[in-house]
């Protein structure tokens, strides 16, 4: 069984699990695509399974070659870290500071007149 380790990204752990099928190989071992994606998908953290579920109901999830999986996967991450960067963006924007002259934009009080 695969785990991901602690502090370990997705391309680590996409590594190290290719590396495992590999040594399974040489003993004789062989995993249909579907085991593969699922024994991966079973060594996520728990932040993974929302996405799982989204994954699992697209009707091309079943077609899905172990690579493939992994970079969907790997869009999936790329677009939450989008997501949160236009998030914490927009907060920044709409941060105020209580003045003597009431509330002011962060942007004002620091100079940074947008």
């Amino acid at each position: 069984m695969v785990v991901c380790l602690k502090n370990e990204n997705l391309d680590d752990l996409a590594n190290r699990y290719e590396v495992l099928i590999e040594h399974l190989k040489d003993h004789k071992i062989y995993l249909t695509d579907a085991e593969k994606i699922a024994k991966f998908a079973d060594a996520l953290p728990a932040e993974w399974i929302e996405i799982l579920k989204i994954l699992k109901k697209d009707s091309s999830f079943s077609k899905l070659h172990l690579k493939g999986f992994i970079n969907t996967l790997k869009t999936h991450q790329y677009e939450n870290v989008q997501k949160k960067k236009e998030l914490l963006n927009i907060r920044k924007d709409n941060m105020v500071i209580n003045t003597s002259q009431g509330y002011l934009p962060i942007n004002y009080v620091t100079g940074n007149i947008t």
